[in-house]
């Protein structure tokens, strides 16, 4: 431990720093606007992987030779183009699994106030916690017309049926909701996810790993949400069998590639495969050509040969 001691710097002095450390800049003017815009701190994750190694194979300051400003630049928007797709397209399958829980919950006892009912969840799930983060987020949402009105016309409140519920819920809410739905309730929603309306072979979810499918669509939402860096970064949450379902080599089971996988697995079921395929592979193709992208993430170079990707 030790105490923070880097003190505030101006855009020509970070400029002036970068300059030291041997990046390239071309033009300092487009430089100073793009620190303005994207923030110093920020664009440091992107240029990680162009500093030199010392001996002990750790990252120094100094960046290799003829690494310049506008190489960092373009990984930066290469990565935030990449976001923005993912993004559009996990939100599309969020919306379908909220859709899926209500009216399967809604089908439970013919309850529509199920989910407030410890019986319909594993013995060992903590169903208690639930309800209390589900009313801190219900009472969050006091703002949306159908809560107020619902708050103002029924005793209830603030418990609300299923398909109100489902609105309103974190995405981690509702990936936990359905972790903790004993076997026999989540299979409904497993089910709805092993109808292929495709071509392409359809690998079977099975029902107990389909929480941590959810939970990685979670992780990387909340990820693009905050504009947070994707294109390399390791995201855990599939263990080796989860991935094997789904034809992911282990070694590649914690970054992009299992996330492209994963949602071309999802979007099989729901008739949007092929658009998805289109859309992810050029977005791929235009990745800055000076950069190894598999050397540097953990996307394997025939990725694009997966069944689900032909």
């Amino acid at each position: 431990m030790k105490n923070y001691t880097k003190a505030f710097k101006t855009y020509s002095e970070q400029i002036s720093l970068l300059k030291n450390n041997g990046l390239i800049v071309h033009n300092e003017s487009y430089a100073e606007n793009c620190l303005k815009n994207y923030n110093y701190y920020r664009l440091s994750a992107y240029w990680h992987i162009f500093r030199r190694k010392d001996s002990s194979n750790k990252a120094t300051n100094q960046f290799v030779s003829n690494t310049s400003f506008e190489d960092i630049i373009k990984l930066y928007e290469f990565d935030n183009e990449l976001r923005l797709l993912l993004l559009k397209w996990i939100l599309k399958i969020e919306i379908n699994l909220r859709t899926q829980t209500a009216y399967n919950l809604g089908q439970i006892n013919n309850n529509p106030f199920s989910v407030y009912d410890p019986s319909i969840f594993f013995r060992k799930f903590d169903h208690s916690a639930l309800i209390e983060k589900i009313e801190e987020e219900v009472r969050r949402s006091i703002d949306y017309d159908f809560i107020n009105h619902f708050r103002r016309t029924y005793y209830e409140y603030p418990q609300l049926p299923a398909w109100a519920l489902t609105e309103v819920l974190s995405f981690g809410k509702l990936q936990n909701l359905i972790y903790g739905l004993l076997n026999n309730h989540r299979q409904k929603i497993t089910d709805s996810l092993n109808i292929s309306t495709s071509r392409m072979p359809l690998f079977t979810i099975q029902n107990s790993y389909l929480p941590s499918y959810i939970d990685l669509l979670v992780k990387y939402r909340n990820i693009c949400a905050h504009n947070g860096r994707v294109w390399n970064r390791k995201v855990t949450s599939l263990d080796n069998s989860e991935a094997n379902v789904l034809r992911i080599d282990s070694k590649y089971k914690d970054g992009i590639f299992s996330l492209i996988i994963v949602i071309s697995r999802f979007l099989q079921s729901f008739g949007h495969l092929e658009e998805w395929k289109v859309e992810i592979k050029n977005i791929i193709q235009r990745f800055p050509n000076n950069i190894d992208i598999h050397h540097y993430s953990l996307l394997p170079k025939d990725w694009d040969e997966h069944p689900l990707l032909k």
